[in-house]
């Protein structure tokens, strides 16, 4: 059986944990898959070995994915190429749709449209026993992750729902709302509250489950653990739920967080448990120390302090004339050393 080789390139590690474990998953051992993060690494992997297809982001740390799909190109004539971007810029647009790529995915992307466009760039079609086992117990689930974001959205009447990791990136996503463009602290302030719910699981305990929702005047926010680093989010518009409702909209999150947790762990890309570490004792605090019978002796010490204020020349001339002094103009005639003085009991030993 021929195997074909795919290079992933992006510099987000979740992207490429995401895509790779999709491809070995759905086509087993007719790929190898390799993943680097950037465009120097995969340059070198492209001069060492034949690559049938590439997959490269645009942005990219050091040469761009542009740059990067140029140089593949002449390095391994007959290279298939698939592109990806965050950047739905008009310029960024038109350079990517020249760049002579086989198919260009914006991101957030359907990964079923991107397995698609896999298949036919390696001249694979559909499995019939992949085909008609979906749905089968130990086959793949009934949907695809997309279809089941948007059955949910569906479900919910909402304007968005998508999948949020803890590094507030967005892995998959069915609808749109302008709060997330308009304003970045929105996927950062939610991935903090996912951080904070993972802990507050793990003290509750191992069966835990959380279920965040925040109401605002415009929109109402419901996000829940799929895994330990990912989160699905439900965007509803206000009012779009009564009361009387919420008891049935958490059982519609609940199935859909069991159905996508699924639907990653057939993928390959269910996050791995956390790691959890003993918690080391407190340190005993020392003992407070009775300052009241010291008090007198310190403020007699610093009642012989001049009063006269120190002008700041005077500081400046002060290490201006020390800087130029040399070591013995320095060393007092009338002070002993530190070791002499331990010598004599006049210092501690320590």
């Amino acid at each position: 059986m021929e195997e074909y080789r795919v290079l992933i390139v992006d510099d987000q590690r979740d992207i490429r944990f995401l895509l790779r474990s999709g491809l070995e998953t759905m086509l087993g051992k007719k790929v190898q898959v390799i993943d680097v993060p950037s465009g120097e690494e995969a340059i070198l992997l492209i001069t060492r070995q034949p690559i049938d297809l590439l997959i490269a982001d645009v942005r990219l740390p050091g040469i761009s994915g542009l740059e990067l799909v140029e140089r593949a190109s002449v390095r391994n004539p007959g290279v298939r190429l698939i592109m990806m971007t965050g950047l739905d810029e008009p310029k960024t647009r038109r350079l990517v749709e020249n760049a002579g790529a086989d198919a260009v995915f914006y991101k957030p992307f359907d990964m079923s449209k991107f397995m698609q466009a896999v298949r036919a760039c390696l001249g694979l079609d559909l499995p019939a026993d992949e085909a008609g086992a979906a749905g089968s117990p130990g086959g793949p689930p009934s949907m695809t992750l997309a279809e089941r974001l948007s059955s949910l959205r569906q479900e919910l009447q909402a304007s968005a729902v998508l999948l949020l990791n803890d590094d507030a990136e967005i892995l998959s996503q069915t609808g749109k709302t302008a709060q997330l463009g308009d304003d970045p602290t929105m996927l950062s302030a939610l991935a903090s509250a996912l951080n904070a719910a993972m802990k507050v699981n793990y003290l509750l305990g191992a069966q835990a489950k959380d279920l965040l929702y925040f109401e605002g005047p415009q929109y109402d926010l419901f996000l829940s653990h799929v895994s330990p680093e990912i989160g699905l989010l439900v965007w509803l518009q206000n009012g779009a739920w009564k009361e009387s409702q919420m008891e049935k909209l958490a059982d519609a999150m609940r199935a859909a967080v069991v159905d996508i947790s699924a639907i990653l762990e057939y993928m390959g890309a269910a996050a791995p448990a956390i790691e959890v570490t003993e918690v080391a004792p407190p340190t005993p605090q020392e003992e407070e120390v009775d300052i009241s019978q010291v008090l007198p002796e310190l403020e007699t010490i610093f009642g012989k302090a001049s009063k006269k204020a120190i002008k700041a020349e005077d500081v400046d001339s002060f290490w201006e004339q020390l800087s130029n002094a040399s070591e013995d103009e320095i060393t007092r005639s009338d002070a002993i050393s530190y070791d002499q003085a331990r010598q004599l009991g006049l210092a501690p030993e320590e």
